[in-house]
């Protein structure tokens, strides 16, 4: 919390701050309180109080936190914890991915550097304690164990980097005393069989067509849609292959912009898939409505995508989420996330009970890294058993009483 005190101008209260800048000199903020001098200094103190608790001298109106604050200061060893959020959202845009980066920028400075600016505690001050109020403190915002528990993995990330800007000794890493949640991993939000054909009826002619199509046959998720290109379908092989994404970066404060990049989430996304016949079809419909629309658009941009607007355009993964959500409103389908097609698909594969489809099936055609992201769907695996067990029994020893 940066210090302050009251100043008498023209009749009114004024707040000034005083802070140290990027380059370390001191310097200060003057803000009216409104209030007229006379019979308003307890008035004053208290709005004094509050600014001082929520100035940030690195957010700007739009609320952008200058990461490169600190880049011509010190290291010293009494930085403050909100600095080291600060420093390290600074090293860890030039080594991750943009989306990845998005990611950290987001919940370091929603919940993380705000929360350890008000209590103004130093790297070295931090222990396990701290932590586990930090960690409280979140759940008690309602935040999910999941996001909890990735908030603990920055944390025990910013840690190892303190060590090695030699703030804290190698042994001095509090987060490890700090005990990781059980995040629940089952997957509840998904359409079985019956609807999942419903739906892909409905979606027949209408802009969400393929990307509904892709998700529930393959398992596809948004940025693999968006990032389908011509190139990737090979009609005289009949195969799909899936190596480029669009992937949205979202930062708090800042435009959305979109990386369009040949790799995938993980080596196991970069998947080949038969060009099964439904999709096939859907697809020749789509090259040849892009041929029309080229020969009769004002301006048409032959982006090599294969979902695009009527200029050629690429649509964006948000693009697919909103109407796909609009969609199911308004054909009075159950609420679920687009990305809950990619669970709907295994679950279909799974409730094939006559052909046997294993959860290692699942993982292949899914592109997940590790046969742990697919065990969340063992439960359904095991739901599906039963309901075969069962008829199998019943059909053992089905007696006709007349």
């Amino acid at each position: 919390m940066v210090a302050g005190h009251l100043q008498q101008k023209k009749g009114y209260w004024y707040i000034v701050l005083t802070y140290t800048d990027e380059n370390g000199k001191p310097a200060s903020k003057w803000k009216s309180t409104g209030l007229k001098v006379k019979g308003n200094k307890r008035n004053a103190e208290k709005l004094l109080e509050q600014y001082r608790h929520e100035f940030d001298p690195l957010r700007n109106e739009e609320g952008k936190v200058d990461i490169a604050f600190f880049e011509n200061s010190k290291v010293t060893d009494d930085m403050e914890m909100q600095e080291l959020c600060v420093r390290w959202l600074n090293y860890k845009k030039y080594v991750v991915e943009a989306s990845t980066y998005a990611g950290y920028y987001n919940r370091v400075c929603k919940w993380m550097r705000p929360y350890f600016l008000i209590h103004n505690y130093t790297v070295r001050e931090i222990g396990s304690g701290e932590i586990q109020e930090y960690i409280e403190y979140l759940l008690s915002e309602k935040l999910s164990i999941k996001s909890a528990m990735d908030q603990r993995d920055i944390l025990n990330d910013m840690f190892k980097y303190a060590v090695i800007l030699q703030v804290v000794p190698p042994w001095q890493n509090p987060v490890q005393y700090v005990p990781k949640l059980k995040v629940p991993t089952n997957v509840n939000a998904y359409y079985e069989a019956d609807t999942a054909i419903a739906l892909l009826d409905s979606v027949i002619g209408s802009r969400i067509e393929i990307p509904v199509f892709l998700a529930l046959y393959y398992g596809l998720r948004r940025s693999e849609i968006s990032g389908l290109m011509w190139e990737a379908v090979d009609f005289k092989n009949r195969q799909l292959t899936i190596s480029h994404v669009v992937v949205a970066v979202q930062m708090k404060g800042h435009k959305t912009i979109y990386d369009a990049k040949d790799r995938t989430k993980n080596l196991a996304s970069h998947r080949t898939f038969p060009l099964l016949k439904p999709i096939e079809e859907m697809l020749l419909r789509q090259q040849s409505k892009q041929k029309q629309q080229a020969m009769v658009a004002k301006k048409y941009y032959d982006s090599g995508y294969v979902f695009t607007k009527d200029n050629g355009m690429p649509y964006t993964p948000g693009y697919i989420s909103g109407e796909f959500k609009r969609h199911l409103e308004r054909n009075g389908f159950p609420p679920i996330r687009f990305h809950d097609l990619r669970h709907s698909c295994a679950s279909v594969l799974l409730a094939d009970t006559d052909r046997r489809v294993s959860l290692k099936d699942i993982q292949l055609w899914l592109g997940h890294a590790n046969i742990q992201s697919t065990m969340r769907y063992a439960h359904l695996g095991e739901q599906f058993s039963k309901l075969h067990t069962a008829s199998c029994i019943e059909n053992a020893l089905l007696r006709d009483h007349g």
